[in-house]
């Protein structure tokens, strides 16, 4: 593993797994939950591209996602270092470390463009390969990539990882799987109401102590009362509730 890694935080467990298949010449498909730190493991691939004076394509399925780890990578290796190849942006194509969306790479490698210097390709939210549209283009990269390459597969989501690396490794030899189901990160999860009464959304908890909130009947029944504080001035009971329009929960949640 890099010293700058390990300087900073002890890894956990897939981690650990996950670099040492790297180190051992493997690709690797990585599934565990947002915010474990799946990302560790891709930048782990680059340094190793960056070590080997080769180089390594951070793939990522839209537009923002590219442009989110291109700033990323950039503070992490500074200019020169990283490029971005997007339908809308074309910086330092020729670095040592080049983020893009996968549909670039695929048209890349059907182009016939030389790669003989990249060593890692990261498949971030690989299970894209599932999406009855775009996932074709997941397919094509994972077969027509050049075979000295080496994948680095991360997804949240995918729920067939072992039957996604036996088919990785038919078509790309030796790959590793690595799954962690323990999520560092809590979710709490709420939901929004509106009133037509009341301008101002009504944010609830899902759970309350471990149970439904007994306030999604209530909210049913049109019986549901705001707290004192968010009653209006009449403090009458607020009823008509509804799903809320998306730019307003865009605007409650900012």
């Amino acid at each position: 593993m890099s010293a700058d890694t390990a300087d900073r935080f002890t890894l956990d467990r897939f981690q650990i797994e996950a670099i040492e298949a790297i180190d051992a010449g493997q690709s690797v498909v990585v599934a565990a939950p947002t915010g474990s730190g799946k990302t560790v493991v891709a930048e782990h691939a680059v340094a190793r591209a960056l070590a080997q004076g080769r180089r390594a394509f951070y793939t990522t399925p839209i537009k923002a996602l590219s442009n989110q780890k291109y700033g990323d990578l950039l503070r992490r290796h500074g200019p020169g270092r990283v490029g971005l190849l997007t339908g809308d942006n074309a910086i330092d194509g020729d670095a040592p470390i080049v983020v893009m969306t996968t549909e670039v790479l695929r048209n890349m490698i059907y182009a016939g463009r030389p790669l003989d210097d990249l060593a890692y390709i990261v498949l971030d939210e690989v299970h894209y390969l599932q999406d009855a549209y775009r996932g074709p283009v997941w397919e094509e990269v994972i077969i027509h990539a050049p075979r000295h390459v080496h994948l680095v597969c991360l997804s949240a989501t995918v729920s067939n990882a072992d039957e996604l690396v036996s088919w990785i490794s038919t078509v790309r030899g030796p790959t590793a799987t690595v799954i962690e189901h323990e999520r560092p990160v809590e979710l709490v999860n709420h939901y929004l109401v509106a009133d037509r009464l009341d301008p101002a959304l009504l944010l609830l908890p899902t759970l309350v102590g471990g149970r439904p909130n007994p306030d999604g009947d209530r909210l049913d029944a049109g019986e549901l009362r705001r707290p004192r504080h968010e009653r209006s001035q009449r403090g009458r009971t607020r009823k008509r509730y509804s799903t809320p329009r998306r730019l307003e929960v865009v605007d409650r949640l900012v």
